[in-house]
């Protein structure tokens, strides 16, 4: 894949001990999650998940293959004083072989920008594949 460089801008302002985005669309609570909005750890999470699924089916359709469904499932473990300790990808494939995943989830983490960012931190991911 081309190596592309961006540059990503986020705001955010206090209102009633929440964060919230400068379109007001996202709302981000306290680390414990009151049930109604996500916390900054849980968007850490659906970054890398949501990052994992769109790289998984962009590598897909260049090398010319589809799943009939990606499911990308993102477990994360953090330690205060230290952050993310660990990170579990499942990658549900339903409609392609084993080694084609595979060789899909090896392209994914050399180019996934959010993958590689948490790689960088010596947190340790691990990828799970499950095919179907």
């Amino acid at each position: 894949m081309q190596a592309m460089e961006f540059k990503v801008r986020s705001k955010t302002t206090l209102k009633d001990g929440s964060a919230v985005s400068d379109d007001g669309k996202l709302i981000v609570s306290e680390m414990v999650n009151d049930g109604t909005h996500d916390t900054p750890l849980k968007l850490l999470s659906l970054s890398l998940a949501s990052c994992e699924t769109i790289m998984f089916n962009m590598i897909a359709e260049k090398i010319g293959v589809k799943p009939k469904k990606l499911e990308v499932d993102v477990e994360m473990e953090f330690q205060v004083g230290y952050g993310l300790r660990r990170a579990i990808v499942t990658y549900k494939v339903d409609g392609l072989d084993e080694t084609t995943a595979n060789r899909i989830v090896e392209m994914v983490k050399r180019n996934c920008p959010v993958y590689r960012t948490l790689a960088r931190t010596g947190a340790i991911i691990e990828d799970k594949i499950v095919t179907t």
